[in-house]
């Protein structure tokens, strides 16, 4: 079966990944296949490209208290489910 990758977003990037979370988006797997990298894979879905431009164009505001909660909430998938 093909996998259809335009109703996803994936990314290595922990930042961008925490910052996606916390605007409200869907976290809908991790892959670690490739050796030593986790990607997170996100439901894409109306806006999401355009949060991700704000993010790196230093534009996005969101709240601290939940980019935090989201980096922490990550990390912990990301050892939680080894």
């Amino acid at each position: 079966m093909i996998k259809d990758y335009s109703k996803e977003f994936s990314t290595k990037h922990l930042g961008l990944a925490s910052a996606i979370l916390a605007s409200g988006y869907k976290l809908i797997d991790l892959d670690r296949s490739i050796k030593k990298d986790t990607v997170f894979i996100f439901k894409r879905t109306k806006g999401i490209e355009s949060m991700i431009d704000k993010y790196f164009n230093g534009e996005l505001k969101i709240d601290a208290l939940e980019y935090s909660n989201s980096i922490k909430t990550l990390k912990d998938r990301i050892y939680i489910d080894k």
